[in-house]
């Protein structure tokens, strides 16, 4: 019987394999790209291999269905770290972001030296192996490696294929962010020129001075006419008021609950890449000074403590001031 378009293909492969079928399917993306001499071809992609014609045509027909997949795990047994990640990558990515895929397609090759291993066969031993080789990195490199390793890890783990994520006991030596740059003034009048969203975004956060979490948990019923309120913080002095400056009114509510962080930060590191999401607190903090705004104002509107008891217990600042703050900028 003919397969639908875009199905899948099983083929046989030629001499004496353990598993000679193997299954693959239609890569719009690949074959969009150019060969060498500048001509165009048909690419596929590799699905996995399997004993039996059998095992094979199960796996298709479940992959095209989303269904579970075969109770038989032996087609998977000698799976690859890259082909499992294939294979949660076909399900999944195309339900993120653009940059939150290119992203995960830059990481996965980060961690090239896993690929051809079988999954059944990693321990914590390899795992940790390959991040100490990579030396001292920073917290969010170390992070970006873990969810790639763990959503494979999870697959191989919900499919059988594996009775322990590893992932999870990975250590690493990281490197500790001293202290944050605030944006130059060029890097902040790109961003008002710029189309993007995610340039909006990043506004947002400098006339703010709020944390990427705050934004990003902020729900519309703390959000008022011309001012939000952090309702959770690790400290007494974030939960606050925050006023919305005049400038970023027009788009603030376009993005309440539209990012997740990965998604945040991997946009902003294609548009700043010498900076940190946190960086915009202290663009704020800088841009507020220089426009020789009272330090306990904006020391009020990023929830920092004063330093000062009789500031910090008795002092209750009005919406105005802290308006004229932000509005200042």
């Amino acid at each position: 019987m003919r397969r639908a378009n875009n199905y899948g293909c099983i083929t046989k492969l030629s001499g004496k394999r353990r598993r000679p079928y193997i299954v693959t399917k239609y890569d719009k993306k690949a074959s969009l790209k150019p060969n060498k001499d500048g001509t165009y071809s048909e690419k596929r992609k590799i699905l996995g291999y399997f004993a039996t014609l059998k095992e094979a045509e199960m796996f298709l027909a479940n992959y095209n269905t989303k269904d579970a997949l075969p109770d038989d795990t032996e087609a998977f047994y000698n799976i690859t770290f890259k082909e499992v990640y294939d294979i949660w990558a076909e399900r999944h990515l195309h339900k993120l972001r653009e940059n939150t895929q290119k992203w995960y397609n830059k990481t996965i090759k980060k961690l090239t030296p896993l690929h051809k291993m079988k999954v059944r066969e990693l321990r914590l031993y390899h795992l940790q192996s390959f991040i100490d080789s990579l030396g001292m990195v920073d917290k969010g490199t170390f992070n970006q490696l873990k969810i790639v390793m763990n959503a494979v890890f999870e697959w191989a783990l919900k499919n059988d294929i594996i009775t322990k994520n590893y992932v999870q006991y990975l250590e690493a030596d990281t490197k500790e962010v001293v202290s944050h740059k605030p944006l130059t003034h060029k890097e902040y009048e790109k961003l008002w020129r710029s189309s993007e969203d995610i340039a909006k975004l990043i506004l947002i956060y400098c006339h703010t001075g709020v944390r990427p979490s705050e934004f990003i948990e902020l729900k519309k019923e703390n959000v008022y006419d011309n001012y939000f309120k952090i309702v959770n913080s690790k400290t007494k002095s974030g939960i606050r008021t925050v006023p919305i400056a005049d400038k970023i009114k027009p788009f603030f509510n376009d993005f309440i609950g539209k990012y997740d962080y990965q998604t945040y930060l991997s946009e902003f590191k294609e548009i700043l890449p010498n900076h940190t999401p946190h960086d915009t607190r202290a663009t704020f903090v800088s841009f507020a000074a220089e426009k020789g705004n009272d330090k306990v104002l904006i020391q009020k509107i990023v929830g920092h403590k004063a330093g000062d008891v009789t500031t910090d217990v008795y002092t209750t600042i009005s919406l105005e001031p802290l308006l004229k703050v932000v509005n200042s900028i």
